[in-house]
């Protein structure tokens, strides 16, 4: 394959083998699947701006169908997809595994293929640094992010260069555990899969889950030529908006949580005094409960001595002088002792301690992670997972933050995540089922995105996750990551920083 047109034949064909995305159905790869599969396409209007299509395939058999939803868009090399497997029949599918989003070959033209990646954030210098492999013979790589959280290790971005002045850049939409795997191949061409990391179930009658999305951009000209091409790409088509306008990061101020609202007024009204150009006031953690921040998440109370009136007083004075307000919230993550851990424990996923892992950012000789350390252990296990894969505790989460964004008078909505969700979600796993929760789990985040945003379209949401570990094309669309790492305030890293990250999104 080397070009869009090809590989929208291959996305619109009628012949299952020709398809450039796979799985394994019982023992079967679908590329040597037979039997009277029925296919159909259908085009459908999906934007002002492209064309959608979608593509089903059909066993008459074991009732399993498979959709391909994909649109292209006008002025740009690209096309995106999303396969949804749906069992329409009465009984359970054969064993569905290894299902892959993006399964196909790519042709290098009297060159050596070139892959550009990047790393992730794990709170380091040398988050978001950009990293090259050469694909020649029998050139091999797998990348992950680890954790369940989707640009921890690396960013879900790729950019393989195949002939001197031309290449595909690759993106996956999948705020979980995704995989990617480049392999040279014998004939020379590249071999490129992209899908989650573990899929291995069966559907019952009228389940349906999906795959990751993904981006396919060909690009002519060097390497940067293509890095351009992705980043006007995802401001025009992945960018979100803010009262129907595209957003524009503004300029904040950030303060601590744990600071008396007097403080805070006090700030406002200098801001307001000296014309200062802050447009956004921050206040991060440490503003709720009873104790400090790390062990009191699930309790989405303003500590009343803090905060005795909320924060409406401090919204209201911001909005008077044409300010707005961003705070701190972690939803995902409940803490032993809160009164969520006892109430909702339905809709929390848990872990055996030997399995958790916690992502704070932090080196432990640092004396603040030695002391939560230990405040951890004081009280167990530590934190659980709230399931965002069950509806009507998604329902719930829903409707309490929004009833915190409507007191707080909020404008920014900041989700945090502190918690790395992989191991939960496959605990919760029966062994033939692997995948699913995860899935859930990560339609039930967009869902719950989504609809904070239709409830409130002023609504701007910043997407942190320890500090940039969940940027991918679902969230892009979504939210904006203003804290991309949680490495210390080093100018020098700030700037390598910017370097590599900016390369790839274009809003942070």
């Amino acid at each position: 394959m080397e070009s869009l047109h090809q590989l929208m034949q291959l996305l619109e064909s009628d012949r299952l083998a020709d398809l450039p995305y796979s799985l394994v159905l019982g023992d079967v790869p679908s590329s040597q699947l037979a039997g009277p599969w029925f296919a159909h396409t259908s085009v459908h209007d999906l934007t002002a701006v492209g064309d959608g299509r979608e593509v089903l395939h059909t066993d008459p058999d074991t009732g399993l169908t498979i959709r391909c939803d994909l649109r292209k868009f006008e002025g740009h090399e690209a096309v995106e997809w999303t396969v949804h497997l749906r069992n329409d029949g009465s009984h359970d599918t054969p064993l569905l595994r290894d299902l892959q989003a993006l399964d196909a070959t790519f042709v290098p033209v009297g060159f050596e293929p070139v892959l550009r990646y990047a790393r992730g954030a794990v709170c380091s210098m040398d988050d978001f640094q950009p990293l090259t492999r050469a694909m020649n013979a029998g050139a091999s790589l797998r990348l992950q992010p680890g954790g369940g959280r989707s640009s921890s290790d690396y960013l879900p971005f790729f950019n393989l260069q195949l002939a001197s002045h031309r290449g595909v850049l690759f993106g996956l939409g999948w705020s979980g555990e995704w995989a990617a795997q480049f392999d040279r191949q014998d004939d020379g061409s590249v071999r490129v899969r992209l899908g989650q990391a573990l899929t291995h179930l069966r559907l019952h009658p009228g389940e349906e889950i999906r795959t990751p999305l993904v981006l396919a951009l060909f690009y002519e000209g060097e390497p940067v030529e293509g890095q351009n091409a992705l980043r006007r790409f995802l401001l025009e088509h992945h960018r979100p908006q803010v009262n129907g306008r595209p957003v524009e990061l503004p300029i904040f101020l950030g303060n601590w949580g744990g600071t008396a609202a007097e403080v805070h007024l006090s700030n406002v009204d200098g801001i307001a005094a000296h014309d200062l150009p802050v447009e956004f006031y921050w206040i991060d953690a440490e503003w709720f409960g009873k104790g400090p921040w790390f062990l009191t998440v699930g309790d989405w109370r303003p500590k009343p001595d803090l905060y005795p009136k909320g924060f409406k007083p401090i919204s209201d004075r911001l909005h008077d002088t044409g300010r707005k307000l961003l705070v701190w919230f972690e939803p995902e993550r409940v803490c032993r002792g809160v009164p969520w851990y006892e109430e909702l424990s339905d809709w929390l996923l848990d872990l055996p301690p030997d399995k958790r892992h916690y992502n704070w950012g932090q080196s432990q000789q640092d004396p603040e992670w030695v002391r939560w350390e230990s405040q951890r252990n004081q009280i167990g296990e530590g934190d659980w997972l709230f399931n965002l894969g069950i509806p009507a505790a998604r329902e719930f989460l829903t409707g309490q933050m929004a009833r915190c964004i409507e007191e707080f008078g909020l404008d920014c909505f900041r989700h945090d995540a502190n918690i790395a969700p992989l191991e939960f979600w496959r605990h919760a796993d029966a062994p033939d089922r692997q995948g699913l929760t995860e899935i859930r789990w990560v339609e039930g985040l967009y869902a719950f995105w989504d609809e904070l945003l239709r409830r409130f379209p002023h609504l701007m949401i910043d997407n942190c996750a320890s500090g940039g570990r969940r940027i991918d094309l679902e969230t892009l669309s979504r939210s904006v990551p203003l804290w991309r790492t949680d490495y210390p305030g080093d100018p020098l890293g700030k700037q390598c920083h910017t370097y590599g990250i900016a390369a790839w999104v274009p809003l942070q």
